[in-house]
């Protein structure tokens, strides 16, 4: 089913690229020992504990390691990204006629909690419907890169070029040109000039029939406006998209993105549309399975709470496994009592992710984030009429929606729980004196 890295292929293809670049470059055993436990999903306080070290030691250790294989890989590297880096350069590296996976073996969950009905909805639009774009989009942690990986395990070997491109430093198609003439350097010579790269990748989807993922496209957006606003060297990207919805192909474009775009490319009557999942949390029995089988001791009421606490994030799920492991022996109960402020993780997380919004966005998340429940559009136009004047107001509630921060359900908003807790926990001066709309 093609290429899947382990740790000790990425740790021999991390020490060849760094040979190529310094013959004397070499990692240090803590260095190794970060690269391995990161790789297998560990977090720093994790690894402290079992090593003996300090998180902030460690950090600081993983932050060098990072670095250079950002360097190396002339890639945007953190301790999240750097296993999907690695395996997209192996499998470039590894040439074969068979539909190459482009993601490491810690991308693959080994069990997809409560997702089956929603990858039978992505195959069926794969199989059946033969949709040409398909966005999966939701907040941080919920699981889009996962059901991504999922789906291309499962369907990948029905297509003739599977590729997996991650776009966490954003950019043109430079990246993903590149990364199809390495992998395929057979098939249709690459472009020479810039203005040329997205009418070779359609023909590149016209050639034979590509499952594309692109993941992580809303670092392709920019920062500090509303959502779904391409960066100007990113256009060709969107450019790419409205042609591979209207121009006729047999191949499909999968995104993952935090952020919706601001115009999804869509044909009422085309026979391959383009389509868009929105991916929430996990019901309370699938995010409950998930907890039990990390092994922590609790009832079921006890589970409930913690899924309601974190809003069945899944990522979420998992770092409060781990703080109840390593703090309360896997005792659920005394990190609900305890559990007054955010875990590092999440708030890195998060914090990314409302770093994006505008000044707009950050000033009513901030004050969403202060109602206890559902607040009516007519109450927040009474009460911020002078920070939002005329239409300020919706189209500032509707790009929070774009970017999976807002629910919205007869007449009255609310803010993404997970983001609501974040703000109280790291934001306390601005989102003091609570309301209870």
């Amino acid at each position: 089913m093609g290429l899947i890295m382990n740790v000790d292929d990425a740790i021999a293809l991390f020490i060849e690229l760094w040979h190529q670049r310094d013959p004397q470059g070499s990692l240090s055993p803590i260095q190794e020992q970060i690269f391995r436990r990161s790789w297998d999903g560990s977090s720093y306080e994790e690894i402290a504990r079992d090593l003996g070290y300090s998180p902030h030691y460690l950090r600081q250790v993983g932050s060098q390691l990072w670095q250079v294989l950002g360097w190396l890989t002339e890639r945007s590297v953190n301790k999240t990204t750097f296993r999907l880096a690695l395996a997209e350069i192996g499998s470039a590296a590894a040439h074969s006629d068979s539909p190459p996976i482009f993601i490491s073996r810690a991308e693959l969950p080994a069990q997809l909690y409560g997702r089956t009905s929603t990858l039978a909805l992505l195959r069926n639009w794969l199989d059946r419907d033969c949709c040409r774009l398909i966005s999966i989009r939701g907040v941080g942690g919920v699981g889009k890169t996962a059901l991504a990986a999922k789906l291309v395990e499962r369907v990948g070997g029905s297509f003739d070029r599977v590729i997996w491109h991650s776009l966490f430093a954003g950019g043109n198609c430079t990246g993903l040109v590149e990364a199809i003439a390495r992998r395929y350097p057979k098939d249709i010579p690459p472009p020479t000039g810039s203005n040329d790269r997205v009418a070779w990748l359609m023909a590149q989807l016209r050639s034979r029939r590509y499952l594309i993922v692109l993941d992580r496209y809303d670092a392709l957006f920019r920062t500090g406006e509303r959502a779904g606003r391409y960066e100007s060297e990113s256009k060709p990207y969107e450019r790419l998209l409205e042609r591979a919805v209207v121009e006729a192909h047999q191949s499909c474009l999968v995104l993952t993105s935090r952020e919706q775009l601001a115009n999804m490319p869509s044909v009422g009557n085309c026979a391959r549309p383009a389509r868009e999942l929105k991916l929430s949390g996990l019901l309370p029995a699938a995010a409950c399975k998930l907890l039990c089988d990390r092994g922590l001791q609790a009832s079921p009421a006890e589970l409930h709470a913690l899924t309601h606490h974190y809003a069945g994030n899944p990522r979420a799920l998992l770092v409060a496994a781990t703080l109840a492991r390593q703090k309360f022996y896997g005792i659920v109960a005394p990190l609900l009592a305890s559990d007054k402020t955010f875990p590092a993780e999440l708030e890195d997380l998060l914090g990314t992710q409302f770093a994006r919004l505008s000044a707009g966005e950050k000033t009513l998340a901030c004050w969403l984030a202060r109602c206890d429940r559902p607040t009516a559009r007519s109450a927040m136009r009474s009460q911020l009429r002078s920070q939002f004047p005329g239409r300020n107001l919706t189209a500032t509630l509707d790009s929070l929606q774009a970017r999976s921060l807002l629910s919205e359900g007869g007449g009255t908003c609310e803010l993404e729980p997970l983001l609501r807790r974040y703000l109280r926990a790291s934001h306390p001066d601005v989102v003091s004196n609570r309301q209870a709309s």
